[in-house]
């Protein structure tokens, strides 16, 4: 109880709330932000139309690709212009532990979310299931998969 009256100084001194916002944009990498979102949009707007909307041969898929292609090699420059204020370091990226971690989680994480997508889709076409039917033989795995996020949260104490 007595701790909660004891005033204890800080070691550091720290600048105000206010002066931090006020720094923030000067840290921040916004014009880099602006030239990867579009293209990064760009690309996800070609894979979705493509093959349902527009045939993968359009003027509008295409110029999509072309225009995300182009955008990604600006903010590559960009990036490179910047240095270590970009968005994304280069000397970051060329961290083999990093790259590589960013290979393999992203390996995982697509094995994942296909075998979450197809499995259900396989249990109906297949197998002759009902909806509700593949939504039940589907909960072990994501049951194991809960069960695996929560133990290795826990494992990390």
């Amino acid at each position: 109880m007595l701790l909660a009256f004891v005033y204890i100084p800080e070691r550091d001194h720290k600048p105000s709330p206010l002066l931090i916002i006020r720094s923030l944009f000067s840290h921040l990498d916004l014009i880099g932000f602006a030239i990867f979102s579009p293209a990064i949009i760009m690309l996800l707007l070609a894979l979705q139309w493509a093959g349902t909307k527009f045939p993968w041969n359009s003027a509008q898929i295409i110029g999509l690709f072309c225009g995300a292609g182009i955008n990604a090699i600006v903010w590559l420059m960009w990036n490179y212009y910047k240095g270590d204020a970009a968005m994304i370091p280069p000397s970051m990226v060329r961290k083999r532990t990093v790259w590589s971690s960013c290979v393999v989680y992203g390996l995982f994480s697509g094995q994942m979310y296909t075998a979450s997508y197809w499995l259900p889709i396989y249990f109906q076409g297949v197998k002759g299931a009902s909806p509700v039917k593949s939504g039940v033989d589907i909960l072990p795995i994501i049951i194991a998969h809960i069960f695996a996020a929560v133990s290795s949260g826990a494992l990390r104490m």
